[in-house]
């Protein structure tokens, strides 16, 4: 039925894509909000492997007896 120019569909003839765009944009929303979510346990996995990672070092330059006892306790401080 015709009304004023606008069908008679409950959607004022403009069919069904303004929900369509308003799921589009919530679903949108919901996926950055996790995607940072993710992101940002990436981020503090990385930092935990690279304090790890140097903390190997460390040990590996003591005892190749490049740093004595002392240095070493010294810079293990500074990584904790």
């Amino acid at each position: 039925m015709h009304y004023y120019g606008y069908y008679m569909d409950g959607m004022n003839g403009y069919g069904f894509f303004p929900g369509l765009a308003i799921v589009l944009f919530w679903g949108l929303i919901i996926w950055l909000i996790f995607e940072l979510i993710r992101r940002s346990r990436f981020l503090d996995n990385n930092e935990h492997r690279g304090s790890t990672h140097a903390m190997d070092i460390l040990k590996e330059r003591l005892a190749k007896g490049e740093i004595d006892k002392h240095e070493f306790e010294e810079k293990k401080k500074l990584l904790d």
